[in-house]
């Protein structure tokens, strides 16, 4: 979060929105690599494996049990994703691999 950003739209001062959110997120941050970490985004398929989807003529995998990580992250953390793709590539890999879980994270840091 940005705290440069919420001070200039807030007027807030930044170390009093420091210590507001410090107390609002009582659970630790998680921060996940989307790709590698939830899922995999190739440019062809391994094996006899079909992708679960396509997403920008790139094959989307998502990983064994992840619906059931992320109840245990979200109960647990604070959790937010990180990529090294550029976002217009990341918004339709996160909508397929989070679907009605995407509204929990707190942001999606992408490359621009």
């Amino acid at each position: 979060m940005n705290i440069d950003l919420l001070d200039k739209e807030r007027g807030v001062c930044p170390v009093l929105l420091e210590r507001a959110l410090r107390r609002t997120f009582r659970k630790k941050l998680l921060v996940l690599d989307l790709n590698g970490i939830l899922g995999d985004v190739v440019f062809s398929s391994y094996g006899s494996r079909m992708p679960y989807k396509k997403v920008s003529k790139k094959l989307v995998f998502k990983r064994p049990f992840l619906d059931d990580f992320m109840a245990f992250c979200f109960e647990k953390f604070v959790v937010g994703i990180w990529s090294s793709r550029n976002k217009k590539n990341v918004a339709g890999v996160i909508n397929y691999i989070m679907c009605d879980t995407k509204d929990k994270l707190l942001f999606s840091w992408v490359c621009e």
